[in-house]
Formats: C-alpha cells, structure tokens, sequence
C-alpha cells in the first residue's frame, strides 16, 4: 500500500496551477527509502519557469525540480559529458502519479526508448581531451599525497584529491564505454552488479587508510578508465 503521507504530497503538488504531471523518483519511487530519503518530485507544468527547490513538508525534505514540458524535452536530449542526465533518469526510473492528458507517460516512453539506445560514442577528440584531463588530476593527487605530512590541511586536501579522481574516474568508466549514470550512489550499485573489477578497486580505495595505498587504488582506476 502506497504511503499515505507520498498520496498527500503529490495531491497538494497536482493542485497547482498550471501543472500538468507528477513524478516520483529515487528511492520513494520503489518502495526503497528511509526516514532520512527525500522525496524527489519532477513536477511537469504547462508553461512557466524552471524551478528547482528543496524544502521541508510534512515530516520529511522534499525535492522538487518543475519545469515546463518543452523545456523538459530540450533537456532529455541533452548531452551530458558524463552521461549523467538528471531529466532521463528521472523520466526512466520515476512512477507517474498525475499526468493529465497523457502527453507525462509519452515522454516517460520517449525517455526510455533513449535509454535502450545507450548514450553517444565518445568522439576522438573528447575521448583524448577525457584521457589528459583525468591524468592531469591524478599527477595533482600524486603531488598532494607527497605533501601530505606538511600539515593537517594538507592531509585533508590529499585525500580529498584522491577522492575527487577516484569519482571522476568512476564516472568516465562508464562514459566510454557508453553506459548512462546516475548519481553516485546508484552508479557504483550499477558498476557492483555488472563490473566487478572495477567495483572491487572502489571497496579497496574506501576500506584502507594508507595513503600510497589509496594513490594506488586511485592510479589502477585510471588505468581501467581507457583499458579496451
């Protein structure tokens, strides 16, 4: 049985002018949150602005992202360098609960017709300019770790460093070989149940404290991102 607090919500955010749709995504959308979850909304409206707000409602934060249906069509195509695309995902992933003339679950369909296709192949060029880029935050990694005992900031800013390839490095994975993402969470679920290799380097980076051991981690990711 649907969570009546859930029924509430989208009967408040249906009654609002000019909205058209209701969708619900994330982890609310399957039954899979907790009482720290927000509840994702994307809001289809007739016309108006684009609006993106988190806020308190009843007993739990609510996301909200509105905007009008052409506008949500632009940014369904839209090419994300990472493949993560925050409309598509929603779209694919979310449970309609309002949708007045039926035009909502056409681009849900729509969405999910995109999705089956995969994302666009990497051209040469982005392709390279991805391989320099990731290397050129791994050398600033590796110069960090090195300066590491200078202080505790520089210590922090060592292992947020690494972190920051690591998750970038997660990311491009996917992204060559033509894989939609999601958010980080979701992501690294997807890499868990399909790429086991890779997902074994994330459980090693994240378990050790050591640090030459994690700029280990970090640098075998990065080798993996470009491995045919």
């Amino acid at each position: 049985m649907e969570d009546p607090e859930l029924q509430e919500i989208v009967r408040d955010i249906s009654q609002e002018r000019d909205v058209i749709g209701v969708i619900i995504h994330g982890s609310s959308a399957h039954g899979k949150g907790d009482e720290l979850s927000d509840v994702d909304v994307l809001v289809v409206a007739a016309s108006g602005p684009t609006i993106h707000e988190s806020h308190l409602k009843y007993s739990r934060p609510i996301d909200v992202y509105m905007a009008a249906m052409p506008k949500l069509s632009v940014k369904l195509h839209a090419v994300d360098p990472l493949n993560n695309n925050f409309v598509l995902n929603a779209l694919v992933s979310g449970n309609i609960k309002f949708d007045v003339n039926g035009s909502v679950a056409s681009l849900q369909a729509e969405a999910r017709k995109l999705w089956a296709k995969g994302p666009q192949q990497m051209s040469l060029t982005e392709y390279g300019r991805a391989e320099a880029t990731l290397h050129r935050m791994l050398a600033s990694a590796e110069k960090w770790t090195l300066r590491s005992a200078a202080s505790d900031e520089s210590r922090i800013l060592a292992g947020f460093r690494r972190t920051q390839v690591m998750v970038q490095a997660i990311y491009l994975y996917h992204r060559v070989r033509r894989l939609w993402t999601s958010g980080l969470p979701q992501t690294l679920q997807l890499m868990k149940d399909h790429h086991r290799g890779a997902y074994d380097l994330w459980t090693r980076y994240i378990e050790t404290i050591e640090e030459n051991e994690q700029l280990m981690l970090v640098r075998s990711m990065v080798n993996m991102v470009f491995k045919s």
